[in-house]
């Protein structure tokens, strides 16, 4: 099984990520914040790149940058200067 990894995400945060993933104008991004509203819950990182389909490299990318600069860091397109998933 996966590394496990709680994300915490303010009710201001889950408003967003909740809707964004959706309606987001970029596919990319609306992935990225997917995988952020998977592990909110706590599901195990394995699991989430199954589910969005990255690798847990590109994972790894995201989380980082969401912990520098929170959402508006994740959402820069691409988080780590490369698209590779």
């Amino acid at each position: 099984m996966g590394v496990w990894r709680r994300v915490e995400l303010s009710e201001q945060e889950q408003d967003i990520v909740q809707r964004e993933r959706y309606f987001h104008p970029h596919p990319f991004t609306q992935r990225k914040l997917e995988a952020l509203w998977l592990l909110h819950p706590g599901q195990p990182q394995a699991v989430v790149c199954r589910i969005t389909n990255v690798s847990r490299k590109a994972l790894d990318r995201w989380l980082t940058a969401y912990d520098e600069g929170g959402l508006e860091k994740l959402k820069e397109w691409p988080a780590g200067g490369s698209v590779g998933v």
